[in-house]
């Protein structure tokens, strides 16, 4: 299943690598424990509070924080960073503009890299107050706010340097009162100038935030940023967006190898809802937001979009891209399962004028047992009035199977699907599509990728595969096809079953995960164990030695097992 949390230091480099002022940028070093000089110029000699060195940082400081639990003491004002209130629950980490945090440090370390995996916990928490009572709790933990740097006065428009938030876990943020999140992330306009929200976030866990507003674990409005390698996980939100709120995210964004789960929304999408932009005829940020290598499991929304409700309000066209995803036990009381995407907006009567619907591009994913209580289980294409444009879907080499609502259980009918499993069919078999049982490997334990003779192996159209927009392999090449699946395995495997789908060379399969044959144990290692546990399962007749897919276990089956485990995974 998922690896959380790894640490990937190719994002730290491409923060990082060649920005201007980065070279003579200091290290703070904080250590509650620590007994020196409190200056921060050393580990001996670390702040001993985390705040002091968020007000002490400049532009492109770099904070190396150690495991511990730190609680936020600034009294920020969230609208001019100069001053402060006298409300304690305004508590919060400011983060400086063009400022480095990283946490999970042991204390000895002398490079970000060095950091023990995992990460040792570094705790930020809006527990203030009294402990266990979120009623006095911090309206955000975490706050950034573009266009300000060190010591927190105005500063220049330099976005060079990123912000950056790596190696934290995130809780206790109860924004009952004022707006906020557990982690609240803000682009804001100077006059008439929008300085956006320039900010990182890595290796970072999410969790136990709630809000009466958008965005329980985390807000993002005007943001340049992207998410990698972190877990958002039961967080709230009484409006939209459980664990995440976007906001006009501007250009291309990636949230790539991380995990929402058990994120809830009083209103639109569990874990993800982007809506609620400004209504502009014409904008910027039209370029996709890109999830690659997420996983939504067990989200809920009691409107629409159980885990995803993404929508254009105020953006032509805003594109979102889903690649190698799975979404598993997600809910909504209205429609979307799994995902909704909004239909188009009539911004102006007389004269005429309307924002189109969102458009969705979704490859090798797999929505698998999510529900809606209205329609559409699965993945859902908004459909509009007459002066109102559908959203635009195109689903390709995915599976979309056990999802339930009253109608349209799997997805609705607008909805363009190529080379995908569909359960009980409905698309055409000459696009590829087919209607066989994928065979998961272990549904009932939330295992949903595929077993040996699996119809969904091999089956995929290989040009539908994405290229490797945000190089998941690290190689810096992103113009290459994806070459990873969802377990961070080769994407294009011969699985040792007949090519139903379209090359050329090896198939890709269908859904989020690579089937490998040839790795009989699955344990990530091909060896001899392999061979012995196939030998053994192909002698007593074993179903799940029936590599070739056929429902017989035979001599062919022995063949095409051997050629797998040769070819490699």
């Amino acid at each position: 299943m998922r690896e959380l949390l790894r640490i990937r230091e190719p994002l730290v480099l491409a923060v990082f690598a060649g920005l201007p002022g980065s070279a003579a940028a200091d290290i703070l070093y904080v250590d509650k424990d620590a007994t020196g000089a409190n200056d921060g110029s050393s580990w001996a000699d670390a702040y001993t509070a985390l705040d002091v060195a968020l007000k002490e940082a400049d532009f492109g400081d770099q904070i190396w924080v150690t495991g511990d639990k730190y609680f936020p003491g600034r009294l920020t004002n969230i609208d001019d960073p100069t001053y402060t209130t006298s409300d304690p629950r305004d508590a919060t980490f400011w983060i400086p503009r063009g400022v480095q945090v990283y946490g999970g440090f042991l204390g000895t370390e002398s490079a970000v890299s060095q950091r023990p995996f995992p990460l040792t916990q570094t705790i930020l928490s809006g527990d203030i107050g009294v402990p266990g009572d979120d009623s006095d709790n911090s309206y955000r933990v975490v706050y950034y706010r573009a266009h300000h740097g060190g010591g927190y006065g105005a500063s220049d428009s330099d976005q060079s340097i990123s912000a950056v938030l790596d190696g934290f876990k995130v809780s206790g943020a109860n924004a009952d009162m004022a707006a906020g999140a557990g982690v609240y992330g803000r682009g804001v306009f100077i006059g008439s100038t929008l300085y956006n929200a320039n900010f990182y976030i890595a290796n970072c866990i999410i969790s136990n935030n709630t809000s009466v507003g958008n965005g329980g674990g985390m807000l993002l409005t005007n943001w340049t940023g992207d998410i990698d390698s972190s877990e958002i996980s039961s967080n709230h939100s009484d409006a939209a967006g459980g664990g995440l709120s976007l906001s006009q995210p501007a250009g291309e964004r990636f949230i790539t190898n991380t995990v929402f789960s058990d994120n809830s929304a009083g209103g639109d999408g569990g874990a993800i809802a982007r809506q609620g932009d400004t209504p502009f005829t014409a904008c910027a940020f039209q370029l996709p937001t890109r999830m690659i290598n997420c996983t939504f499991v067990d989200n809920s929304a009691d409107s629409n979009g159980g885990a995803i409700r993404y929508s254009s309000t105020g953006c032509q066209n805003a594109s979102l891209d889903l690649t190698n995803c799975e979404f598993a036990g997600n809910s909504a009381l209205g429609t979307g399962g799994a995902v909704y995407l909004g239909h188009g907006s009539v911004i102006s009567q007389s004269p005429l004028a309307y924002i189109n619907g969102a458009k969705g591009d979704f490859q090798n994913c797999t929505f698998a047992d999510n529900s809606a209580t209205t329609s559409g289980g699965g993945v859902v294409a908004g459909v509009g009035s007459i002066t109102q444009t559908d959203a635009d879907v195109t689903i390709a080499n995915s599976i979309l199977w056990g999802n339930s609502a009253p109608s349209d259980a799997q997805a609705n009918a607008i909805i363009a699907m190529f080379a995908s499993c569909v359960d009980g069919g409905g698309w055409s078999t000459l696009l590829g599509n087919i209607s066989s049982d994928p065979l998961f490997y272990d549904a009932a334990s939330g295992d949903y990728s595929l077993n040996n003779g699996s119809p969904a192996a091999d089956a995929g159209w290989n040009p539908y595969v994405s290229a490797d927009h945000a190089d998941i392999d690290g190689d810096s090449d992103t113009s290459e096809n994806l070459p990873l699946d969802l377990a961070f395995k080769s994407r294009i495997v011969d699985a040792g079953a007949p090519d139903t789908g379209v090359g050329p060379g090896s198939i890709v399969d269908m859904g989020a995960y690579e089937l490998c044959s040839g790795d009989y144990d699955r344990n990530g290692t091909l060896d001899f164990f392999d061979v012995s546990a196939f030998l053994v399962d192909h002698g007593a007749g074993n179903l799940n030695a029936d590599i070739d897919g056929n429902g017989v276990v035979d001599a062919a089956d022995v063949t095409a097992f051997l050629a797998a485990h040769s070819a490699g995974c």
